[in-house]
């Protein structure tokens, strides 16, 4: 599982396609991201489908700290075919 910020939008996926953290993504519809700072903010998810923004992101998979970005790289063709990544947005807060 890996979080990736492309042009101030986050993506999140795993490159081995369908796992429990997936189906638990799917079910829930969203999740809660914790920050650094310890904020918490509640996401909506969808699934990437458009194929341009999906190999923009796995190109950012290879940009990842050795020595995930070296296997990201390597398993490429892989990630492509089975890899799923979701856009994470930010929920509204109901008033």
């Amino acid at each position: 599982l890996a979080l990736y910020e492309i042009d101030g939008a986050w993506y999140v996926g795993h490159p081995n396609g369908t796992s429990h953290w997936i189906r638990n993504m799917q079910a829930a519809g969203g999740c809660t991201v914790v920050r650094r700072d310890g904020s918490a903010v509640r996401i909506a998810a969808s699934e990437v489908e458009d194929l341009a923004l999906r190999e923009r992101i796995l190109a950012a998979t290879g940009t990842a700290p050795a020595p995930a970005g070296l296997i990201f790289r390597a398993a490429r063709s892989h990630i492509r075919a089975v890899g799923r990544y979701f856009l994470l947005s930010p929920e509204q807060a109901s008033s």
